[in-house]
């Protein structure tokens, strides 16, 4: 038997491994070209947005010009508007005031102003902006150039129009430039004791507890991103509209209290919608709300810089892709697994959902733990696994439908046949081949009664037109009835009723053997009109033989690999076959003659007229058997006779 097994085992294991390796090589293939990274961004922006929360007491004050303040106090602001409204803040306390406004030349007349501010607050930084291929470089104020009160605007938008990350520190015209973001950590840091350090010979540089690691190609949810520069994923883990902000407005006008300012970074630029200053974030294209300000997106910066340098938050993290790749295969042989027995389509589905709820459930834990670990590829992995096995699936049902079809085909009508696939589980067995079982069944036994000697005097063509018409009568009112043609044994027709699907009740076998009854008082009224056709075509009228019998059988796939018919076996087929056999000689006159047990006639009820006909030795049986002549279907007024 094992060794039977084995060239099918090789085979299922063979196609197995060749999905699993086309599956895993097409979705690793297509991540490393980059190919998904679309999807897998969608996958990171939602992650971000849906971790993204207010914080009660942030390090970041935002203070912005509206389109009141820029009505009142005209655009762009005038240096010395801009340089009070920076005086104030320092003077409260500010331990670090950003201005992300361009103001490489004198805006109102008043720059002296503006530079002695900048001369007397060391700790005020302003915006420039990198050369970019023939786009000119912007300066911050003459005063401050070149200096540490100067950092650059600049952010990474993705191909997408989404910012998700932070340029850091970059080379410009010559020299290491600084970012405002980086500017501004770096004076709050230096107020608690905190200085960047150079990690060893590499480029890296240590704030705090934390050493920032720059981003690659291909880390994160990205996989060809454009690295240069010193790159931080951006994490948004504070909501931008969680920012304490006040207007310019309010800082001129001394609506801003000095425990308000304090300790904190403040970041002066707009937030008036008629200046194109604002940046798409992962938040706001999930969520459909308005684009960040530029002066959000830097405090977002600053603050994950203060928390990294604190040790309060780490960077994410991905794994190496090498462990990247062994997940994704490992997802695309559990999805395979799953229906390489030909699971039914609704349970494969329904595994199938729940197989990628959970491994959306283990990346967002993962995330949350600090760690992106590329969840596209492995969906991906998943879905192609999934839609191989329901593929599978469907092609294995097709063949065993086909199998059981043509077992099953000549023998059942197409409800009986349908009934069967759609309860398969109970007939078939783990070979794919209907399961030997014991049932109760009624047995319906038909015969030509002398038709031997009529057979020889026809000519062939004769001979199988008459037979044909008989066979068909028989085969479509036992089908109509739920019967099922055993099989033809020269001019005798053995049918079943009550297989292949056991019945389980009293009930369904009475009903049974009221079918095959059924099906033999239909056959006899048949068997009238056909009569009256070969007649009138010059043939022999016919007459016909019938016993019927409900008794247990064992029913199975009987024969040899070249050749299987289910068929039903046991000694209630021979107790029919003996009742059809019963009183050779027939009774009268008449063209049908119906025999029928005693367990049969039990199990009939008040539509049929029957008569005892009494007790007779059927040969091969000990005890003799108590027979009934079924006449027909009783008339209103009658009763089943049981005498």
């Amino acid at each position: 038997m094992i060794d039977k097994l084995r060239p099918l085992l090789a085979a299922t294991a063979g196609r197995l491994v060749a999905a699993w390796l086309v599956i895993g090589l097409a979705v690793g293939g297509a991540n490393a070209l980059g190919w998904l990274e679309k999807i897998e961004l969608l996958f990171y922006d939602t992650a971000i947005a849906l971790s993204s929360a207010p914080v009660a007491d942030a390090p970041v004050v935002l203070v912005g010009a509206t389109d009141v303040d820029l009505g009142a106090y005209g655009w762009p602001l005038p240096d010395d508007r801009l340089a009070a409204a920076i005086e104030s803040l320092a003077a409260a306390g500010a331990v670090a005031v950003g201005v992300d406004l361009y103001r490489d030349r004198p805006v109102g007349g008043d720059e002296q102003v503006l530079a002695e501010v900048l001369g007397r607050r060391g700790n005020v930084v302003f915006v420039s902006k990198l050369s970019a291929g023939n786009l000119a470089a912007i300066d911050a104020p003459r005063v401050i150039r070149g200096g540490s009160q100067v950092g650059f605007a600049d952010i990474p938008v993705d191909d997408d129009g989404i910012t998700r990350r932070a340029l850091l520190f970059a080379e410009d015209r010559g020299a290491m430039q600084f970012s405002l973001g980086l500017r501004l950590a770096l004076r709050a840091l230096e107020a608690r004791g905190i200085k960047p350090e150079r990690v060893g010979d590499s480029t890296r540089i240590r704030l705090g507890a934390t050493t920032i690691r720059p981003i690659g190609e291909s880390e994160g949810p990205y996989q060809n991103a454009d690295s240069g520069g010193y790159q931080l994923l951006i994490d948004f883990r504070e909501s931008g509209t969680g920012f304490r902000r006040f207007s310019i407005a309010d800082v001129l006008e001394g609506r801003v209290s000095p425990a308000q300012i304090k300790g904190r970074v403040v970041i002066v630029g707009t937030t008036s919608q008629s200046v194109k200053d604002s940046f798409s974030v992962p938040s706001n294209r999930i969520s459909g709300d308005r684009p960040a300000f530029g002066i959000e997106l830097h405090g977002q910066i600053v603050s994950q810089l203060l928390r990294l340098a604190e040790g309060r938050d780490g960077q994410l993290l991905s794994p190496p892709a090498a462990l990247e790749y062994v997940w994704v295969l490992l997802v695309a042989a559990l999805a395979i697994g799953i229906g390489w027995r030909g699971r039914r389509l609704p349970v494969l589905i329904g595994a199938g959902l729940v197989g990628l709820a959970l491994i959306v459930l283990i990346h967002w834990l993962a995330f949350r733990a600090g760690w992106w670990v590329a969840l596209t590829p492995a969906v991906a992995a998943w879905i192609a696994g999934l839609g191989w096995s329901i593929g599978d699936s469907m092609q294995s049902q097709s063949r065993q439908r086909a199998q059981l079809m043509s077992l099953f085909g000549r023998y059942f009508s197409r409800d009986v046949a349908e009934q069967i696939w759609t309860r398969r589980a109970e007939v078939l067995g783990s070979g794919g081949m209907p399961a030997p079982q014991q049932l109760v069944a009624t047995v319906f036994f038909s015969d030509l009664a002398g038709f031997t000697s009529k057979a020889e005097v026809l000519a062939p063509k004769e001979l199988t037109e008459l037979l044909n018409a008989y066979f068909e009568s028989a085969v479509s009112i036992i089908h109509r009835n739920g019967g099922s043609i055993d099989k033809f044994i020269g001019d005798a027709v053995m049918a079943v009723f009550g297989v292949p699907i056991a019945r389980m009740s009293k009930q369904e076998i009475f009903e049974d053997a009221r079918r095959a009854v059924r099906s033999a008082i239909e056959f006899a009224a048949a068997i009238e009109g056909l009569n009256q056709g070969f007649v009138a075509a010059g043939l022999p009228a016919i007459a016909v033989r019938i016993g019927i019998h409900t008794g247990p059988v064992v029913a199975g796939s009987i024969g040899s690999t070249q050749r299987m018919e289910y068929t039903v076996i046991g000694d209630s087929v021979n107790v029919a076959a003996r009742l059809e056999g019963l009183d050779k000689a027939g009774r009268g006159d008449a063209a049908c003659r119906i025999l029928v047990s005693e367990t049969t006639r039990h199990c009939l009820d008040e539509s049929f007229s029957v008569q005892r006909l009494g007790e007779f030795k059927l040969q091969g049986k000990r005890e003799a058997v108590e027979v009934y002549h079924v006449l027909g279907f009783a008339s209103p007024a009658e009763k089943v006779s049981a005498s």
